[in-house]
């Protein structure tokens, strides 16, 4: 049913969907305005239907859901970065650039975003994408330089703790035609090694050995390891190349690697002064303490 009635200007306050009563033949109607005009005489015009409050009230029976448990929605946690300015490994790096590795240091992780910083952090630009999760550790222990490079080092051992992924051992010729190589250190001093044994121990922990050191070039850097260093297992698909310039051999850039869904400002500073190692012709890479071998180029 729908109702018109006019009411004095004493009622101009009135607008749409107020709740009125109105007094009409001694009986009392309680109605919901649909519609106020305003006349130039003052007189206000209202349209109403009734208001029936139990139409407001639902009636429907909740039920049971038909999950076992609730859903929950895990959160990323933080990720584990690293910039490798390592030697040249493979064609991709015939260009000035990097290696980067990402990781979750929790159980669940749903991808991350490495971002870069060339004016001390006032801007950042979006440098990678990461889907999958590289394979990224830390030494609990340090080995030193073996007495030759010429043959395979039996007696180092080293411990891993891995943030993500498992290790696992090769053959011989498997390692020697490229499988099992590590980044092995930190930024300007990284060890390029190739591991035949990986054996998982009962703390979690895998203990590498069987190793090739100084792959690459990088002699010089295998006296120079100390507890805690990253291991970074060199997989194209799972280490990803950051375009660099010429322009910026010897800059001081800054790195964010964060989980997605993170905020920027939630991940700590990266430090890198990019030294063109890869390229083998900048003087910055090279290491200042002269009797140490210098990295060499093609090897």
């Amino acid at each position: 049913h729908e109702f018109t009635f006019a009411l004095p200007p004493s009622y101009a306050h009135l607008e749409p969907a107020d709740i009125v009563t109105i007094s009409a033949s001694g009986e009392s109607h309680v109605l919901r305005l649909t519609a106020v005009q305003y006349r130039q005489d003052g007189v206000i015009e209202c349209t109403a239907r009734y208001h029936d409050s139990a139409g407001y009230t639902s009636t429907a029976v909740g039920a049971n859901s038909a999950a076992a448990q609730p859903s929950i929605i895990p959160f990323g946690g933080a990720a584990a970065t690293e910039l490798l300015d390592a030697p040249h490994m493979a064609s991709g790096q015939d260009v000035p650039s990097c290696l980067s590795a990402m990781c979750g240091i929790t159980s669940f992780w749903n991808g991350g975003n490495l971002f870069r910083s060339a004016d001390g952090g006032q801007t950042w630009a979006f440098a990678n994408g990461f889907s999958q999760q590289s394979k990224i550790g830390f030494a609990r222990n340090s080995i030193v330089a073996p007495a030759t490079f010429c043959l395979m080092d039996t007696s180092s051992r080293l411990s891993v703790q891995m943030y993500h992924g498992a290790l696992a051992g090769v053959t011989e010729l498997q390692m020697l035609n490229g499988a099992n190589h590590f980044a092995y250190g930190a930024d300007g001093r990284w060890e390029i090694v190739a591991a035949r044994s990986c054996a998982l121990e009962a703390d979690g922990t895998y203990t590498v050995s069987g190793l090739l050191r100084g792959r690459f070039g990088t002699e010089w850097a295998a006296g120079l390891h100390a507890a805690g260093d990253a291991l970074v297992l060199l997989d194209a698909t799972l280490v990803q190349r950051v375009a660099m310039s010429t322009g910026q051999i010897g800059l001081d850039l800054l790195y964010r690697g964060l989980s997605s869904g993170h905020a920027l400002a939630s991940a700590r500073d990266i430090a890198l002064t990019y030294r063109g190692v890869t390229s083998g012709r900048c003087p910055r890479c090279m290491p200042a303490d002269p009797g140490i071998r210098r990295p060499t180029t093609g090897r």
